[in-house]
């Protein structure tokens, strides 16, 4: 299962700038996009890898 939120990431210069953030629930892992094409790319991948 996949979790997706929003998050803020402040650059150094104190910007924030909103990523996608994607939570593999089993594994425990998280990963940041750019964008929600890179997201669903990502979320295809490892389903075509753990089938």
């Amino acid at each position: 299962m996949f979790v997706f939120q929003l998050a803020a990431i402040e650059k150094e210069t104190g910007e924030k700038q909103w990523r996608i953030k994607i939570t593999h629930v089993q594994e425990e892992r998280e990963t940041l996009f750019e964008s929600i094409e890179e997201a669903m790319n990502f979320m295809r991948q490892w389903q075509n890898k753990h089938r």
